[in-house]
């Protein structure tokens, strides 16, 4: 009897654990689709904004961020960031 108990415990802790991956998953697939638009990565980059004291740095953690979900960098560096910005004004 003991051995069921620990085998149901053990499968109720591994779908915990599944479900925390799934939202977590999920969160993820969001923010990829919102930061594969050009618009959705200068919105989140705004968002971002009141969180770092300056804009470079709200730009530098979106670009990272960016970097760590699709494997390279949107813009090369903030100089390009701020002329392609300008250029969509």
């Amino acid at each position: 009897m003991r051995k069921t108990e620990n085998n149901l415990q053990s499968s109720s802790q591994n779908l915990i654990a599944l479900k925390e991956e799934l939202i977590s998953l999920k969160r993820e697939t969001r923010l990829m689709k919102r930061l594969i638009t050009t618009n959705g990565f200068y919105g989140y980059y705004f968002d971002c904004l009141k969180n770092f004291t300056n804009r470079e740095q709200a730009f530098g953690y979106v670009n990272e961020l960016y970097q760590s979900l699709f494997g390279a960098y949107r813009f090369t560096n903030y100089s390009t960031f701020k002329l392609l910005q300008n250029g969509n004004s």
